[in-house]
């Protein structure tokens, strides 16, 4: 079952800036209301300011005016799905494509990676290479 948290709106801006860093690029959905205004487009950037939300995707910029709540809603797994944003002209769903958590973006856990990386370091050996005239 999805998880629902609503964002304090004095948090919004940390909050956009952080979502904005771990999903840059993914790709996503953004409904207005129940019109899809953007579809599949990789994640820009969302920011606040002067009372707005500003969402960039693709090639489409968008200004939410006058928002009065953001939601984050997560998958069971804790890896967020979408952020609703109510505001005086209804309701904008931020939709990722494909929820998974960032730290599993390329399927394998950053634990194990990091794990991997330094028996690699530790098992590795020196080589020394001859140049062979290659720049």
């Amino acid at each position: 079952m999805a998880k629902t948290q609503e964002i304090p709106k004095d948090e919004w801006e940390e909050f956009f800036k952080t979502f904005s860093r771990q999903h840059k690029e993914w790709l996503i959905t953004i409904m207005q209301n129940t019109s899809p205004s953007v579809q599949n487009q990789p994640l820009a950037e969302i920011r606040t300011g002067q009372g707005k939300i500003f969402l960039g995707a693709g090639d489409t910029f968008l200004v939410i005016e006058q928002p009065t709540s953001v939601s984050l809603i997560t998958t069971d797994e804790g890896a967020d799905k979408s952020i609703e944003i109510m505001s005086e002209s209804g309701k904008t769903t931020i939709v990722i494509e494909k929820p998974v958590l960032p730290e599993m973006v390329d399927g394998i856990p950053l634990a194990t990676k990091t794990r991997n990386a330094q028996k690699a370091r530790k098992n590795s050996c020196s080589v020394n290479f001859v140049s062979s005239g290659f720049p």
